[in-house]
């Protein structure tokens, strides 16, 4: 384990010029994908890596996980989807030595999420079970329900849960289901064709036929469609964005507000057919984006008006993470080691970057880098398949 992890540093370490972050937490959380409802990829609790200490992670233990569906950490529990006699079930195990502590049985191909201190597994229904016992207690189903059906991606904030459902069965139709947490009552459904929400400033944004839909969150009533803005979405504190090309034209984020109106956009690459997952981080103070024009790199943005704060060259970009006023970049591209890049998120000044061992590489997957616990996550595959390696002091 000790061979797959050396040090590259790339860049001067500017650490003077930046105070001693705060004391450590004894826990931070990475409790949904994308760490949030809004999927900012942002960890505002995590306060134990710092820019003095990042550079002396070590790897710390690895373990299996399945392709499909994805990890989250909680309470120094990090939760991994396994496969076992053809259904995805739920390793639980120990953040800080990678132990098995647990075995969830319970289907979760489509996802986790842990809230209210339970744990919420996407499959053919949508189960919440207690995290210490792996007993269910309770069960939504898909109403009506289709054939190869799956619920999938469930997220939530302080008012709702709301999950995807969609059927593997190609040409089948795909919704939203929004639930009361607690009651887990489905107040309403609507259209999505990509069975993944988003939820900020009381709307939540999903792919639809036509481009997207924004919803009210307490009433489920369509507010607004960006027609032909069809990707993911995500969520800052007044706007929302997309990565998307309309009619062939440049890869364009997409600042909207919660009427649909379009305060502002940017070309940040040439044209794409999909741009799936397009790696993206924000907090109140910055929109952290890839970029592949004028040059590949990393930019950060102004989130209200769009204005660049600073840009960064960065080749191959696959993850973006934040973090402590840090921002982390998984990178990979074939024949190159799969690094992790720190840099403040602040000025964007280089700190350095960690690589794996040659013969690990990594790809843009939901929840691919996670930083959460005093602890980084990273997803590849090496030579025993896909992995889960954990990195920490």
């Amino acid at each position: 384990m000790r061979k797959l992890w050396s040090l590259v540093i790339v860049g001067v370490l500017l650490l003077a010029a930046h105070p001693a972050s705060r004391a450590a937490s004894s826990s931070s959380d990475w409790p949904s994908l994308g760490s949030d409802a809004a999927q900012s990829n942002d960890n505002a609790a995590e306060t134990a890596i710092t820019a003095h200490n990042v550079l002396k992670l070590k790897v710390r233990w690895t373990a299996p996980i399945a392709d499909v569906s994805y990890p989250i950490v909680v309470a120094g529990r990090v939760y991994v989807p396994m496969v076992s006699h053809a259904h995805i079930h739920v390793w639980v195990l120990d953040a800080a030595t990678g132990k098995r502590l647990s075995v969830i049985f319970r289907d979760a191909p489509g996802g986790m999420l842990m809230v209210g201190g339970n744990l919420y597994v996407a499959g053919r229904y949508l189960q919440e079970v207690d995290p210490a016992k792996g007993t269910r207690l309770s069960r939504i189903d898909a109403t009506p329900s289709t054939a190869n059906g799956v619920f999938l991606y469930p997220v939530a904030d302080q008012k709702l849960l709301v999950a995807g459902y969609a059927s593997l069965t190609p040409g089948a139709s795909a919704s939203l289901y929004a639930i009361a947490p607690g009651s887990n009552q489905v107040l309403w459904t609507v259209p999505s064709s990509s069975a993944q929400g988003a939820i900020g400033s009381g709307r939540i944004l999903t792919q639809t036929a036509r481009g997207s839909d924004f919803y009210d969150e307490s009433t489920g009533k369509k507010i607004a469609t960006a027609s032909r803005v069809s990707s993911d979405w995500f969520a800052g504190d007044l706007l929302a964005y997309s990565v998307a090309s309309i009619k062939r034209g440049k890869v364009t984020l997409y600042a909207m507000d919660g009427t649909g109106a379009t305060i502002w956009k940017r070309a940040i690459g040439p044209a794409f057919r999909s741009t799936y997952r397009w790696p993206h981080a924000l907090d109140s103070s910055a929109v952290y984006v890839q970029t592949l024009t004028p040059q590949p790199g990393i930019a950060a943005l102004n989130p209200e008006s769009g204005s660049v704060l600073w840009t960064r060259p960065l080749a191959d970009v696959q993850r973006m993470v934040l973090a402590n006023g840090l921002l982390f970049v998984l990178t990979y591209a074939l024949g190159q080691p799969t690094r992790l890049v720190v840099f403040h998120a602040d000025t964007g000044a280089p700190i350095g970057a960690l690589a794996l061992s040659p013969g690990y590489y990594a790809f843009n997957a939901d929840d691919g880098l996670m930083v959460a616990d005093g602890m980084v996550f990273i997803r590849a595959v090496g030579p025993h398949g896909s992995q889960l390696v954990a990195l920490g002091p």
